[in-house]
């Protein structure tokens, strides 16, 4: 008893390799997040110069989406929320209001700061 079968010692290497495979595949994700961030960033400044089209505005919503999804997928619960009103308020035909755009470039600097930190804490409230 106490002792590692050739079984055992596989399905734990196995489950070692499966953590690493996740491990780099979150990485990575956390990285093209980030360029997410800097890509809706770069794209309200261009609103706010009035020199964002409106397929640069419908490309945008495009990278908030994906924003969303990814960030959920990997456990960023409050950045998928607030890509996901990021992605609502540039759907809206009067994206480019100035308090909006000052509003959601402070929340995209919030969203970057959550990226580089942890995954959010699973609750059960």
């Amino acid at each position: 008893m106490g002792h590692l079968t050739v079984g055992d010692a596989e399905s734990v290497d196995a489950a070692e390799r499966a953590r690493d495979l996740m491990a780099t595949i979150g990485a990575r994700a956390r990285t093209k997040n980030l360029q997410r961030v800097t890509d809706l960033e770069e794209g309200l400044r261009a609103a706010a110069t009035g020199t964002c089209s409106d397929d640069s505005r419908l490309a945008l919503v495009d990278v908030a989406h994906q924003l969303v999804g990814s960030a959920g997928t990997f456990g960023f619960a409050r950045v998928s929320a607030g890509a996901r009103e990021l992605e609502l308020m540039l759907t809206e035909t009067s994206f480019a209001d100035p308090e909006k755009l000052t509003a959601a470039a402070a929340r995209l600097e919030g969203l970057r700061q959550d990226l580089l930190g942890e995954p959010d804490e699973e609750t059960d409230d």
